[in-house]
């Protein structure tokens, strides 16, 4: 049987899913609990979106996909911003999607940022 690396034993709980656990164990214990640690809504997925990922599914749209993000959510994130700002900007230089905030900022802090450089993060602020 393998042996688990040394460096498990030194990884701690990161403070954004401690305060999960925190959050749902006590709306199990029948508080009302406002949720504001995960950027997740307090409402069911819509109805159409739900739909729309069946039928994905049924079509086989099932694989990996450009690691930019898909072209059609590209374009219509490009859409949004040149009808919000009247600005247009191009989908295949400035665009980029991430598997959430979390990656979204280590890419910007990877591309930007320098070993020694330092950043301010407001307290309190998101962990």
């Amino acid at each position: 049987m393998m042996q688990e690396a040394a460096t498990l034993q030194n990884i701690p709980c990161s403070q954004l899913w401690s305060i999960a656990n925190q959050a749902t164990t006590l709306g199990e214990q029948g508080y009302d609990v406002i949720r504001l640690e995960l950027g997740r809504p307090d409402f069911d997925t819509p109805e159409h979106i739900k739909e729309a990922a069946k039928k994905a599914l049924d079509e086989g749209k099932v694989h990996y996909v450009s690691h930019f993000g898909i072209q059609p959510l590209r374009e219509a994130i490009a859409d949004t911003w040149e009808h919000d700002t009247g600005q247009r900007i191009d989908p295949n230089a400035n665009i980029l999607i991430t598997a959430g905030g979390t990656e979204g900022l280590y890419l910007a802090y990877a591309a930007f940022l320098n070993h020694g450089d330092e950043i301010l993060i407001g307290d309190p602020g998101w962990v």
